[in-house]
């Protein structure tokens, strides 16, 4: 018997810009999420945000969030912070570094070699009148990509 449906459909708008929508339903509860990206590197201070929404079709406190999320990128490292609120009932289904509640990103990832790279990721949540599971973390992750190690060197 699923309790689990996704329709997810998204679009591109040139090099620049992309949409998306999605609607979800677990265990009977109906969830309609969008977002909106747009990429501009010309731009001095950044090279992109993410807008990201969601709203739950359940009668209930406060059933909606978002997410506003800046990118940039220097040299080998490519930067991204900002701002989700996600409301207490979300459940399950948003990823552990983010969960719910109002808080604080950041993230940078930093190519230290052709096959190594460096993730450091930090989120600070803000008070709240609920129990927050990650008030504050912070994750630094190393990456090889063993594929590429193995993978034959194409001919020229």
């Amino acid at each position: 018997e699923p309790n689990y449906y996704q329709f997810l459909v998204g679009k591109k708008v040139g090099k620049r810009v992309g949409v998306s929508a999605d609607y979800t339903a677990v265990d009977g509860v109906p969830t309609w999420r969008s977002a909106f990206a747009l990429k501009a590197p010309e731009m001095t201070l950044l090279d992109g945000f993410r807008l990201e929404t969601y709203a739950r079709s359940e009668v209930g406190p406060t059933p909606f969030g978002w997410a506003l999320t800046l990118d940039k990128k220097v040299g080998r490292t490519s930067m991204s912070g900002g701002f989700p609120s996600i409301d207490e009932h979300y459940g399950g289904l948003n990823g552990d570094y983010y969960i719910r509640g109002d808080r604080w990103f950041g993230k940078a990832t930093a190519n230290l070699f052709p096959l190594l790279t460096v993730t450091g990721q930090y989120t600070w949540a803000l008070d709240a009148s609920y129990a927050i599971a990650n008030q504050e973390r912070f994750d630094v992750v190393f990456s090889y990509d063993v594929l590429k190690t193995f993978a034959p060197t194409p001919r020229r």
